[in-house]
């Protein structure tokens, strides 16, 4: 058996004192609880669902401490608002059980989770604040406008930018997270844009680096969205919690932005893990030919480490006048 105590900024204190005094290790402590089922959506939570259709929910359950209750799993979801209605997982086999969303008609909005019982634990639910905090899905035809994972349909995408060290690349991560750099993508494909992928010291230093998206055309678009996967981490070195992840948008081909994002210098999305960004384009540009996004990191003062990436990238269309 090894103890390890760890102290300093990353774990809770940047000064103090601390003593130890007549330490003692015992087995009468309690053990630390480790969720008895694993629930996962192996498919993802869908977002948006075809109108007047049914939407298929692939669930699986994986016991660890203990077993499955056989009958116990129950899909919940509320329409627009309304009460909650529940409906039974069906078996598929191999630890994977099936549900439907029902069939709504466009524009509605569908809240949902899961309940699973355990043999001991009682009941464990996916997500695991619901029902204050569900899945969300819209019912409304999407149609694609620009998709990449920044595999084999790479864009032309360019970079600028002063930094002397961290430049916008898109690579593999050759990081292994422990610089507050990501140890990998998002969505499994290999390559992604990050802010230095090499490992070490390859954060952002001293300036600005700036990602560029092509220009794309949404001058007939009903309902455009942008989303897309992020990383931001600025809590190391000298000086951590000092620096920003800025995004802007604009209509003009990029004679002028307007902010949509801004990261930091600090929040709970600056320590670094993958989140996902969604937004409505016309909350803050007008829908031209001349749509682009920019994504600006910078470390500017004192040392500090700054890493950011970007990863499953996708300008969209929903609408409910006839298929998209």
């Amino acid at each position: 058996m090894a103890v390890r105590f760890l102290f300093g900024f990353l774990h809770g204190a940047d000064r103090g004192r601390i003593g130890l005094d007549d330490v003692e290790l015992t087995t009468d402590a309690s053990p630390v609880i480790q969720p008895s089922l694993d629930v996962s959506l192996p498919d993802g939570a869908a977002t948006q669902v075809a109108p007047d259709a049914t939407t298929p929910i692939l669930v699986r359950v994986q016991p660890r401490a203990e077993s499955y209750v056989s009958g116990s799993g129950l899909l919940h979801y509320s329409i627009d608002g309304g009460a909650y209605v529940t409906t039974p997982l069906t078996p598929l086999g191999d630890s994977e059980y099936y549900a439907a969303l029902p069939a709504v008609p466009c524009g509605s909005i569908i809240d949902y989770y899961l309940s699973i019982q355990g043999s001991t634990s009682g009941i464990q639910i996916l997500p695991p604040t619901a029902p204050a905090h569900t899945f969300t899905a819209i019912a409304t035809n999407v149609e694609t406008i620009v998709a990449t994972d920044f595999g084999s349909n790479d864009p032309t995408w360019t970079t600028a930018g002063d930094a002397v060290n961290g430049a916008w690349s898109r690579s593999e991560p050759l990081g292994h997270g422990d610089a507050g750099d990501p140890p990998s993508d998002f969505d499994g494909n290999v390559t992604c844009w990050l802010t230095g992928p090499d490992d070490g010291d390859a954060d952002v230093d001293d300036g600005v680096t700036i990602l560029l998206t092509d220009t794309y055309d949404l001058s007939g678009s009903v309902d455009p969205y942008i989303t897309y996967a992020r990383w931001f981490n600025n809590d190391g070195g000298d000086s951590p919690l000092e620096d920003e992840f800025l995004v802007e948008a604009s209509d003009d081909g990029g004679a002028t932005w307007t902010p949509i994002e801004l990261l930091g210098p600090t929040g709970p999305q600056v320590h670094g893990g993958w989140y996902v960004a969604r937004f409505r384009i016309s909350d803050f540009v007008t829908l031209t030919d001349q749509f682009r996004v920019r994504w600006q990191v910078s470390d500017y003062g004192d040392d500090s480490r700054v890493e950011a990436a970007i990863d499953a990238f996708e300008v969209y269309d929903v609408s409910c006048g006839g298929s998209g």
